[in-house]
């Protein structure tokens, strides 16, 4: 599975408007539904980032690739190329996964103070003794890596975060399905439908908006 993540800086500038060029009419219709500068630059560089590691996979050009949205979001890569892919952003991140060996899901999370306060609506009883079990000056990092991998998981099935998800829990899944870690500040998470190596890659926004101005020229 390869992993492709970026920190974008939170302006939205010139080149940003002509980046609009290279995605799908479907994403730039989302990115101005963003009443925010920041969650429409993530919105935009998350489906730049998604063609550049799709292409970068392939001998296909970037603008070879159809995405259609299924129900709760998720995406799916029209063809038979057999790519499975997976999004996800938040302040300033954005990250895709893509796997060839099954359906994958991503999540994302900038770890700050957790939010204690909504766990019974989102977590079952062992994974809310998960978090609490263990070092205080850890509680944090042990929350959002729950969050992250509950997210991933629902990703992966492709129901999105859904009425009664407290009842089910992350442990009920094996554990070689998921991937985790923490970089830049950020909590990470994958799952995926079999055992598999994660290979994470971070790009900068200077050389995804370079790679996709190259192909102009």
């Amino acid at each position: 599975m390869e992993v492709y993540y970026t920190i974008l800086n939170d302006e939205w500038d010139c080149f940003d408007e002509l980046l609009l060029q290279y995605v799908s009419n479907n994403r730039r219709k989302k990115v101005f539904s963003y009443r925010f500068m920041q969650d429409r630059k993530l919105s935009l560089y998350v489906e730049l980032l998604c063609r550049l590691l799709l292409s970068s996979l392939s001998s296909k050009n970037y603008n070879d690739f159809v995405f259609e949205v299924m129900e709760y979001g998720k995406p799916i890569v029209i063809g038979k190329d057999g790519f499975h892919v997976s999004l996800s952003h938040t302040r300033m991140c954005a990250v895709v996964c893509v796997s060839e060996l099954g359906e994958v899901g991503i999540d994302v999370e900038k770890i700050n103070e957790a939010p204690l306060d909504i766990m019974n609506t989102c977590f079952s009883q062992n994974e809310i003794e998960n978090i609490l079990c263990g070092k205080t000056d850890e509680l944090n990092e042990r929350f959002y890596k729950m969050w992250t991998c509950k997210e991933a998981y629902l990703k992966q099935i492709g129901c999105g975060l859904i009425e009664g998800m407290e009842f089910k829990s992350i442990f009920d899944i094996s554990n070689d399905l998921f991937s985790t870690w923490s970089i830049d500040g950020y909590q990470f998470a994958c799952c995926s439908a079999v055992k598999e190596e994660v290979r994470c890659t971070k790009i900068s926004e200077k050389e995804i908006r370079n790679f996709y101005f190259s192909v102009d020229k």
